[in-house]
Order: structure tokens, then C-alpha cells, then sequence
């Protein structure tokens, strides 16, 4: 049996064990071929790559081996995760292997924590280390494995219900499952992107950097001292920002205070930034939980989801999902507020918590116990900080003020903060809220409110930067380094051939250098991705249309794949035969597919890796 898995990231990596270890209880003899440009651990963990860049998550809860929260046919390759292998295994391995960054790595090593946030380029060594692992756990089994740095361009079924894959430099290959698992690819530029690409390639000292991984781009052309624009507040801006200060020298010191104080080294642009939100995403509350620990729903559970969609033809109205969201994390903030023990309540904290899990409104119950104004869930606070600053007050004053609190707040902790405590229990609450979007839930019309307004709000409240992020970001808008504009910022080319970028109050700046802050549009109609292009025009990959009797269908601009067996759809919904798509491109169709491997989570990544593995050997066993 061939199977080719096209992408070498986390994802096929967790998939090549699975398969080894059914290739080793069932006797069936798999060749499995890895393809990707890029070395093992893919694209985005690189272990040439900037050692300033951060992954997001913390050493402690990244993995690539299944584990006991796994429902398992076969048991499989375990060990440790990142934190572990760092403390046990890394120093030698690192010995024993050259990294272009090994120096970086080893002092990495000195002074990790599990609470700690490595560098991607470790992870990518961790990548690489457990790679290993699986080679040489395969040579005991009917498995055999194989690595090629190359790009498929074509695949073709072929007669025999398999398919046949063309290479860049023209090799061929034969393949009775081929698992598509591509991460980030280029996009077709819009058309602003276009013109701006256009400006730079005709004027010599006008730099333009489209969206791209921060590792990829070329931040040498960026002058020192020159004003450079960057759209996004996003994760990527922090690449960015990181990179064109620290990554030219500058230094950050603590003060007595513990606030950080931002040390230039004079090779620094000017860096003028700005989003459409207008602020950055909330700074990840400083880590307090153990693995396994998940917090529990009270509001946006299975039964009262149920019951809601009984109430309403079976479908829950977004608006209603919406509210028990917010209820969920108002009752963690209001339990985190009467939790600290330096403050005092006029009421009972057992009857306060009792009333607050019977309510339908935290608020005005918090209200009716006299908690104070001040301490109230504030969600303009939340959703909108910045909707009441004018033309004429100081964004900057407002921005540094809001980042204080913010970093103050996430110090608080995950559990114990009031807002970034409240906050992370949507990471909690992932596999739930999938659970709900595959169970059919929402209306096509809902659908999308969920994409355009939760998935938004999730990504601005809980997949924000490391605190030391946010610190420094504020450190540097203080040093005068970095400044942030208003909000709803527009970009185009301004007098003198200059890039300019305008905001919310009319306040406009102009510079010869433009950065884009953000990955590449994702869609399956903007891919520059030949493969992908081509799947398309052949139909073996197809958008996904979520539809519901009664009302106008919603086309997707995501890949369409079973959620269960991960298996690509047609547009009627039948396996398309021997192919698989997960990860990145289904975005939209599954929800949040970009995060790495949870240990002691029951983890999305490693429960789809065990599905392809089970349907592909249980279609090979129904063949003899």
C-alpha cells in the first residue's frame, strides 16, 4: 500500500505514527511518502528561522504524540511533550545535530520553563527528534518511510482507483491514499496588493512587503530610521516588530518597577501601525492550569444547546449561542472578582456564585447584589475599548493607558485573572463549539454570523500574543519607536509616490516602506497553489456548502471533507475515493485549524490523525 502525505507539518507528522502503528497490528505493508519543500516539521517551524520568533503557545502544551485522551484502535509511539524533551532530551540531541541557530537553542534550553513560550524554530527541532523517533520505531514494523523536498504539482486519478502525482522536476509518483495537508500557501494578490507590488518594483527606494510568513520576508530592505507602515496588530505583527528592534540590537530592561524599558540601538525604523480593530489582541493570561486541566461549561453545554434547538426547529438561533457565551465567561469573570481575598462584598460569595449559575442575566444579578459599578463585566471594555476616543484625544495616551491594564490583567493568571481568566476558557471550549458546528446547529444565515463575529472575537479575546509581547509593545510605543494609529485604517499610495495610511480620524502617514502583518488569504478561489488550482478544475477538491431545508444554501470558501473521516467531498457530498484534505484549507468548513498539538487535551489534531489512519486501513482490509 502507497500512501503519500503531501506536507511534512505537525499534522502528517502525529498522521505518520498513527499509520506506522497500523501498519504494525494489521501486517499490511505501507510505504508512506512525506513531500514538502520544506524540512520535516514544515513551513512554519523552521529551524532556520528567526529565534526571536515565538511559538504561541506555551513549551508545556505542545506535543506531537497521541496520548490517553486519544480513543485509540492500536496503541502507538508515546512520549514526552515540548517542555519534557527540553529538559530531558534536547541538550544532547542538540549536541549531536548542527542547527543553523544551535547556540540560540542551547541558551533557549537554560532557561526554559513549562509556562515558557520557546522559539518556533525549537519546536521545529522537536519536530525533527520525534521524526526519529518514528523511523525508528517503523523498522520493527511492515511500515517503511520516505521523505522527498519537493512541490506536487498534478494528481490524476489512475485505473486503479489510486492516483498518480507529478513533481516540480518532473518526477512521478503512484499513490493509493493521498492525505493533503498543505498549511499556508501563496494567494493571488487583491488589487490593492497588486498596485502596491507594481510601486515597488519601479521605484527603487519603495519597499513593499506582501502577506508572508515574518520568516520568509526580507526585512534587510527595510532602511534604519525610515518610517515603515505595517497593516495588522495581529500575531504576525509582533514577528515584525520584534524583528525590526531586538533583531537590530536594541535591548529591553526592567525597571525597579518590573515595567519594561525599551534600549534603542539606533538601527530601528520608525514603525507606524494599524488595524481595522485598532488594538492588538489580548495578551495571553500567564499560564495556571495543568494539562489536563479543562474548565467545565456551566452556560454552553450540550444539554442546553439541545434544548435550544428543540425550542427553535431544531436549529439555535446565533443570537442565543451568543448569549451563552457571554454568560459563560461573565460567570468565570464575576467568580474570579469574589475569589480575590483583598476585596470585600456586601453579600455572601456561596448565594452570590448559586444565583449567578441560576441567572439569565450576570449583570443585573450582579447589579441586584450591589457589586460595585466598577467591578462590573464590562463588555464595551471588551468588544470595543477604543469606541470612545475622539479626533481630538491622544490614541497613543488611550492605547498605552488600555495596554496597562491589559498586561496587569493577564499577570492575574488564566485561572485566577478576571478578563484573561474568563478569556481562556474558549480554548477550553474548542472542541465543544466544533461538536456544535458538525452537529448542525446553525441556520446557513447563522453560519455565518459565527464565522464573521465569533470566530473574530475569539481570536481577539483568546489567541492573543505571550504577555512579554504586549510588555514590550507598549516599551516601545514609549520609546517613541513604535506608534500605533486609530482604528478602520485604509491604505494607499499617497503624495510623492510614498505608501500612506489613513484612520478612523482622518490622520494620515506616509512612508516609502510597507509591510502587510498577516499570512496569505487562505480561500480556496485565492490560491496560487497549482495543485490545489488544479484539484479544483478536476473536482476532487470542491468548496463546502453548508445547507438546511428551509433556507438559501451558503457557499464556503473552504475545502469540503467529511469532519469525521476527513475524507474530501464532492459537492454532493460523497468520499471522494483515496483522498484526504485537513488543516488550513477546510478553514471555515472546520473551525480553528491552526493550532499545534495539545497533550492531555483529546486533542482535535491527534483524534483526525487516528481517523485517517483507521479509514484508510479499514478500506485496505475490506480490499483482501
Amino acid at each position: 500500500m502507497q500512501i503519500v502525505l503531501i506536507g511534512a507539518g505537525p499534522r502528517n507528522l502525529v498522521l505518520t505514527e498513527r499509520l506506522v502503528a497500523y501498519a504494525q497490528h494489521t501486517g499490511i505493508t505501507s510505504h508512506i511518502h512525506l513531500i514538502d519543500p520544506y524540512p520535516i516539521g514544515g513551513h512554519v517551524w523552521q529551524t532556520n528561522q528567526n529565534p526571536l520568533f515565538l511559538a504561541n503557545t506555551i513549551a508545556s502544551q505542545l506535543t506531537l504524540f497521541t496520548d490517553a485522551t486519544i480513543q485509540k484502535e492500536f496503541p502507538g509511539l508515546t512520549g514526552p511533550n515540548l517542555y519534557d524533551w527540553a529538559s530531558q532530551e534536547a541538550e544532547h540531541y542538540l549536541q549531536h545535530h548542527h542547527f543553523e541557530h544551535q547556540s540560540d537553542f542551547l541558551n533557549e534550553l537554560s532557561r526554559l520553563t513549562p509556562n515558557n513560550y520557546t522559539s518556533r524554530g525549537l519546536f521545529g527541532v522537536y519536530a525533527q527528534w520525534f521524526f526519529e523517533q518514528v523511523l525508528t520505531t517503523s523498522q520493527a514494523t511492515p511500515a517503511d518511510i520516505t521523505v522527498t523536498h519537493n512541490i506536487v504539482t498534478q494528481l490524476i486519478p489512475d485505473k486503479d482507483h489510486g492516483y498518480q502525482l507529478t513533481l516540480a522536476n518532473g518526477q512521478q509518483l503512484k499513490a493509493d491514499y493521498v492525505v493533503l495537508t498543505p498549511g499556508h500557501l501563496a494567494a493571488r494578490p487583491n488589487d490593492l496588493e497588486a498596485t502596491f507590488t507594481a510601486l515597488a518594483k519601479t521605484e527603487a527606494d519603495r519597499h513593499y512587503l506582501p502577506p508572508m510568513h515574518p520568516s520568509d520576508a526580507p526585512l534587510a530592505l527595510i532602511p534604519a530610521k525610515e518610517d515603515v507602515l505595517i497593516r495588522g496588530l495581529g500575531l504576525s505583527f509582533f514577528d515584525y516588530m520584534i524583528a525590526l528592534t531586538v533583531g537590530r540590537g536594541g535591548r529591553f530592561t526592567r525597571n525597579a518597577d518590573q515595567s519594561l524599558v525599551y534600549q534603542p540601538s539606533g538601527l530601528e525604523p520608525h514603525l507606524i501601525a494599524g488595524s481595522r480593530r485598532g488594538l492588538p489582541p489580548h495578551a495571553r493570561g500567564i499560564n495556571q492550569k495543568q494539562n489536563t486541566q479543562r474548565l467545565q461549561p456551566h452556560f454552553l453545554t450540550p444539554v442546553r444547546m439541545k434544548a435550544l434547538a428543540q425550542s427553535h426547529q431544531g436549529y439555535v438561533p446565533y443570537d442565543d449561542f451568543m448569549h451563552l457565551v457571554r454568560q459563560e465567561l461573565s460567570y468565570k469573570y464575576y467568580r474570579n472578582v469574589v475569589n480575590d481575598l483583598s476585596q470585600t462584598f456586601p453579600f455572601a460569595s456561596a448565594q452570590f456564585v448559586t444565583a449567578l449559575k441560576e441567572s439569565n442575566d450576570l449583570e443585573a444579578t450582579a447589579q441586584a447584589y450591589a457589586f460595585p459599578p466598577a467591578e462590573l463585566m464590562d463588555w464595551e471594555k471588551v468588544m470595543a475599548p477604543n469606541q470612545s476616543v475622539t479626533a481630538d484625544q491622544s490614541y497613543t495616551n488611550f492605547l498605552i493607558k488600555y495596554l496597562k491594564w491589559d498586561i496587569h490583567d493577564a499577570k492575574l493568571g488564566n485561572l485566577s485573572a478576571p478578563y484573561a481568566g474568563a478569556f481562556d476558557i474558549l480554548r477550553d471550549l474548542r472542541n465543544q463549539i466544533r461538536h456544535y458546528l458538525a452537529d448542525g446547529y446553525f441556520t446557513p444565515t447563522d453560519y455565518q454570523k459565527f464565522l464573521t463575529d465569533f470566530s473574530p472575537l475569539n481570536n481577539f479575546i483568546a489567541v492573543g500574543p505571550p504577555l512579554l509581547r504586549m510588555e514590550q509593545m507598549s516599551a516601545l510605543m514609549q520609546a517613541g519607536i513604535l506608534t500605533i494609529t486609530g482604528p478602520q485604517v485604509q491604505a494607499s499610495i499617497g503624495r510623492e509616490n510614498n505608501f500612506m495610511i489613513e484612520d478612523i480620524y482622518h490622520h494620515q502617514w506616509f512612508a516609502p516602506n510597507l509591510i502587510e502583518a498577516r499570512l496569505p488569504g487562505q480561500g480556496l478561489s485565492q490560491t496560487k497553489d497549482e495543485l490545489l488550482v488544479q484539484l479544483q478544475a478536476a473536482s476532487l477538491i470542491n468548496p463546502a456548502t453548508v445547507k438546511t431545508a428551509g433556507y438559501p444554501s451558503l457557499s464556503l470558501n473552504a475545502a469540503f471533507n467529511d469532519r469525521t473521516t476527513l475524507q474530501a467531498l464532492t459537492t454532493s457530498g460523497r468520499p471522494v475515493p483515496a483522498l484526504y484534505v485537513w488543516g488550513i484549507p477546510t478553514e471555515g468548513w472546520n473551525w480553528f485549524t491552526t493550532s499545534a498539538p495539545r497533550p492531555d487535551a483529546d486533542d482535535k489534531a491527534l483524534n483526525d490523525a487516528e481517523h485517517i489512519a483507521h479509514n484508510i486501513f479499514t478500506q485496505e482490509r475490506h480490499k483482501s
